[in-house]
């Protein structure tokens, strides 16, 4: 195991980088000290800097690009028009209604029977 061999794991990552398994995934690499730092210095040079690009930077200002460009095909542009929502059959309520006919109590609680006809558990009326 990787635990017991732990220096001729570092001894052969100098030479090439040494795939660490567990129950046979890959779960890590371990890197000569070089590699590491040839790493750090290709991230630098390619990867933009956190503040100069959030995660969706791109597609913002994409959306930012054509909106601008509707705007400037039409002055009356305000966004894009959306027909008025039309609500559709939701199989959960329609469920619920059938299983519970008789809508909710006072505290939200699915009615067995009709309200006025349940006893009062009190009283036993």
């Amino acid at each position: 195991s990787a635990k017991q061999q732990f220096s001729e794991v570092v001894r052969l990552a100098e030479r090439e980088p040494q795939t660490i398994l567990r129950h046979n995934k890959e779960v890590a690499v371990l890197l000569s000290a070089r590699d590491f730092a040839e790493f750090r210095a290709w991230q630098r040079e390619h990867a933009p800097a956190a503040s100069d690009d959030p995660p969706n930077g791109d597609f913002l200002r994409g959306m930012a690009e054509i909106r601008q460009m509707l705007m400037d095909a039409d002055p009356n542009y305000d966004g894009i028009e959306l027909p008025p929502r039309v609500d559709r059959p939701n199989a959960m309520i329609e469920m619920l209604e059938q299983e519970f006919p008789y809508g909710e109590d006072e505290h939200g609680m699915p009615r067995t029977r009709p309200a006025g006809s349940e006893q009062d558990a009190v009283s036993g009326n």
